[in-house]
């Protein structure tokens, strides 16, 4: 009788974990992972440290004097409202420089100058003026009217 209940008591733990194993095979994420290769932790990281990109610095200026071929003077200025602007007590000062080159852009014009530095690590100031060059041939777009075919015309905005 020990053995018949031995056996009934095996019996009774084989048939639940049957059910254990079935209710597995129908819910695949009801289990363990199976690793074909037993995980491997990663190799340890050796050499420089590699940082994102560093976040821009910018700020607001007036361009003070119009020096030569790109270059101006600027104070940096501070907007106290919506519409009013101020010297910042104790802002930079210098020179600054147009991205592209661009001369003669009115003195008192407020820019956004971008911090960047040149290929030898020398502070630069430098801002993207609004104003687009003149028409040239350079600024024409090839395009197609029904009166005149194609042709080349200047791009308009709308």
């Amino acid at each position: 009788m020990a053995e018949d209940r031995e056996l009934d008591e095996r019996l009774a733990r084989l048939e639940s974990r049957l059910r254990v194993l079935e209710s597995a095979g129908r819910d695949p994420w009801a289990s363990q992972p199976t690793f074909l290769d037993r995980p491997h932790r990663a190799p340890s990281l050796e050499g420089p440290t590699v940082l994102p990109p560093s976040v821009q610095e910018a700020f607001w200026a007036e361009i003070v004097t119009d020096a030569t071929g790109g270059a101006y003077t600027f104070k940096e200025k501070v907007l106290t409202d919506g519409t009013t602007w101020a010297d910042l007590s104790g802002g930079r000062t210098g020179t600054c420089y147009e991205a592209n080159d661009v001369a003669g852009i009115a003195v008192a014009t407020i820019i956004k100058i971008r911090v960047e530095y040149d290929t030898g690590g020398t502070l630069r100031y430098v801002f993207n003026s609004s104003t687009l060059p003149s028409g040239t041939v350079d600024n024409q777009v090839l395009v197609w009217t029904a009166a005149a075919g194609w042709h080349a015309d200047y791009v308009r905005a709308i």
